[in-house]
């Protein structure tokens, strides 16, 4: 009997693609045989391997249903991946070290599209030395002319990184201390606890941001 159907269902959310799950399943059953007794712990793990891997390669998009050019809409809910972060509310100098002006643009994909996202408020979860590729579960998010603003009500970080995303990270910082000679947050500094599978939120809620 395949597992695919069953793991679908608990972790709809993430919209994986079936050539993912199987993948992990083989490794399962190659490596970790002891889990097969358990659907919750096979879905566990495969939740784990997913924040660590580039959505590309393990869902299906789940924005092709929205339409980010009118003027107001929400987004009532996904599972994204952050590809890059940057501080637009300070100078050089500043933008990658924490301070008490900051604004966060995300830039969140599921994919295949990509949409940014702004701190409208201070967002708890996030700093600047996140490694990038964590995973994000949105909630009700309001979008406005195709930016989503974001605040701790709406938006649940979960943890995770990319690889290649990471590299490619640390290059620019390089690019920049080299260039500017700031002192910049190391990646990893900032160690956000993974949210595990059964904690990921994307329940309705209301949205107090303005």
């Amino acid at each position: 009997m395949s597992f695919i159907p069953q793991i679908q269902q608990k972790l709809n959310l993430l919209a994986l693609k079936d050539s993912f799950i199987s993948d992990c399943l083989q490794e399962i059953q190659q490596n970790h045989s002891d889990l097969l007794a358990d659907i919750n712990s096979i879905t566990e793990y495969i939740y784990n391997i997913f924040l660590y891997n580039d959505i590309r390669l393990t869902s299906n998009p789940v924005l092709r249903s929205y339409s980010f050019d009118t003027k107001e809409d929400i987004l009532e809910h996904a599972i994204l991946q952050c590809d890059e972060y940057s501080d637009i509310g300070n100078t050089i100098d500043d933008q990658l070290n924490e301070t008490k002006n900051r604004v966060m643009k995300l830039s969140l994909t599921d994919g295949t599209t990509t949409i940014y996202g702004f701190e409208s408020n201070h967002i708890d979860g996030i700093c600047m030395g996140m490694k990038p590729g964590f995973k994000v579960a949105l909630r009700q998010v309001k979008v406005r002319r195709g930016v989503l603003y974001l605040n701790n009500s709406n938006i649940q970080v979960l943890g995770g990184d990319v690889e290649e995303l990471v590299r490619l990270e640390e290059e620019k910082r390089s690019e920049l201390e080299r260039k500017y000679r700031p002192s910049y947050i190391p990646l990893s500094v900032c160690r956000v606890a993974q949210v595990p599978l059964g904690a990921v939120d994307v329940s309705e809620e209301e949205n107090n941001d303005s």
